[in-house]
């Protein structure tokens, strides 16, 4: 029979950790097949990749303008069918599903992802500009048809209000080409700049893939990061 005298028990000492035992081990919690060595991999990779992400979320917000525009235009073609107005829309509707796609491939670092955004922009410019500019000549070659022909016959009989109305209809093409260069103007500073964005990306996408073992790419890749 074991006695216990008050004041005289003392708990036992803990025992040692093992080399090989972990923390987490010897507290019955399952072990991490990853060392410390590779969490560190990973926060250095993911944190490699925020310019990507950041670059991801910009291609999808254009993305989604492209094609609500690009779908808001579907009416446009049924009510008011034209070639021009087709080739717009499609373009559109293109461009965003190009640009959704080239978000996906530089979300997870794909080489190429940033010539393919940056490409696409640069078409998209290149379909407005050339709207624009048909546009442009379009106004030109219908000056003359601004005011009917029984409007100015009605006119005639009040040469004052004749005149003024000349005047008016004279600034409808000069205003026309201003509107559209305007355009093309806002577009050339916007796509472009977008366009360089994206190819500036480009070295970003260079170091993800290079600079991370082939396993650290993978777990990124898979979870979105």
């Amino acid at each position: 029979m074991v006695e216990f005298r008050e004041g005289s028990y003392s708990a036992p000492a803990a025992r040692p950790l093992s080399p090989r035992e972990s923390p987490a081990a010897a507290s019955g919690m399952e072990a991490s097949p990853l060392s410390e060595e590779h969490f560190r991999i990973l926060r250095e990779a993911s944190a490699a990749r925020r310019p990507l992400r950041a670059a991801a979320a910009t291609a999808r917000f254009s993305a989604w303008t492209l094609l609500i525009i690009g779908l808001a235009g579907v009416p446009v073609v049924f009510f008011m069918p034209s070639l021009t107005n087709l080739v717009i829309v499609g373009c559109l509707c293109a461009a965003g599903l190009v640009e959704w796609h080239g978000a996906g491939r530089m979300r997870r670092a794909e080489s190429g992802a940033a010539e393919q955004l940056a490409l696409n922009q640069l078409g998209l410019f290149a379909v407005i500009a050339v709207y624009c500019v048909l546009q442009m000549i379009d106004a030109g070659a219908g000056a003359g048809g601004i005011v009917s022909e029984e409007v100015r016959s009605q006119l005639s009989q009040v040469p004052s209000l004749q005149e003024q109305v000349e005047q008016i209809a004279a600034l409808g093409p000069m205003l026309t080409r201003v509107f559209y260069g305007l355009v093309v103007l806002l577009s050339a500073a916007f796509q472009g700049g977008l366009a360089g964005y994206y190819y500036s990306r480009r070295r970003h996408v260079e170091t993800a893939r290079r600079s991370w073992p082939a396993w650290a790419t993978r777990v990124l890749d898979e979870i979105g990061g």
